[in-house]
């Protein structure tokens, strides 16, 4: 449990950062075997689906909050594209990354 919370807080402190798993297993000292299993073990999804949700969750504090504009927004929160970001941000919400803003 304390490796998967640091894998966590890592993905979390440099959401922009491309982690792999490999990268994040050598970070808490284990094969990325054996990381895998027990992230899904501990979330329920592996660690790319955990650092896409916490990026989303990111982008929408960073949405509501000012007025930066949607592409500023996704390469802040680690995504290559706009397009990228906006097909994420509504598998995840169902709204385009403007719909959601202009609803909150």
């Amino acid at each position: 449990a304390d490796r998967i919370a640091e894998v966590i807080e890592a993905m979390r402190s440099d959401l922009a950062h491309e982690w792999s798993l490999d990268e994040l297993a050598t970070r808490v000292g284990c094969s990325t075997s054996k990381l895998l299993a027990a992230f899904k073990q501990h979330t329920g999804m592996p660690p790319h689906a955990s650092l896409v949700s916490c990026r989303i969750a990111r982008a929408k504090e960073l949405l509501a909050a000012d007025g930066r504009t949607v592409a500023a927004v996704a390469a802040e929160v680690g995504f290559a594209t706009p397009q990228h970001f906006a097909t994420h941000f509504k598998l995840a919400t169902g709204l385009t990354p403007r719909e959601w803003r202009e609803r909150v």
